[in-house]
């Protein structure tokens, strides 16, 4: 469920709460199998992840698009188990390059609080397009957590 969400400038912040444990969202978004039955917004089916989980370890993200087929890569640059993950997040396309997106877990009394922080996108169109994906990646991540 969506607790809050904002955009500013060329940056989003969304706050997600799940009805599940840390070590379990947390594996979503850090475990390519994972990752694979859920990432992609609304009818986006993902074709194929992979995921470097080390700092300077890069992860390629493969999803079926009504345009064809929309390729996210990026790099590692903070990890902390069930807590943290920061990278780097631009699209093969060359719509732009090297935005960041943190990740922020946090256990609360009904399960888990994630705080996504996307930053340095280049436009507020872009901005708003990444909010709308991002809700629906969570959305269908919620679904898979059984949430």
């Amino acid at each position: 469920m969506i607790q809050d969400s904002r955009i500013k400038d060329n940056s989003l912040d969304i706050t997600y709460t799940f009805a599940a444990p840390i070590s379990k969202v947390y594996s979503a978004w850090a475990e390519a199998d994972q990752m694979l039955q859920w990432m992609g917004p609304g009818e986006v089916k993902c074709e194929e992840v992979q995921i470097d989980l080390q700092v300077g370890g890069k992860y390629m993200i493969k999803m079926n698009t009504d345009d064809g087929i929309a390729t996210a890569v990026g790099e590692y640059k903070e990890i902390e188990t069930n807590k943290k993950l920061v990278f780097t997040w631009h699209w093969l396309d060359g719509s732009f390059e090297n935005s960041i997106v943190t990740l922020l877990f946090s256990e609360t009394s009904d399960g888990t609080a994630l705080n996504l922080n996307h930053t340095l996108l280049p436009d507020k169109e872009k901005t708003e397009h990444h909010a709308m994906g991002w809700n629906g990646c969570v959305a269908k991540l919620n679904d898979y957590l059984g949430a």
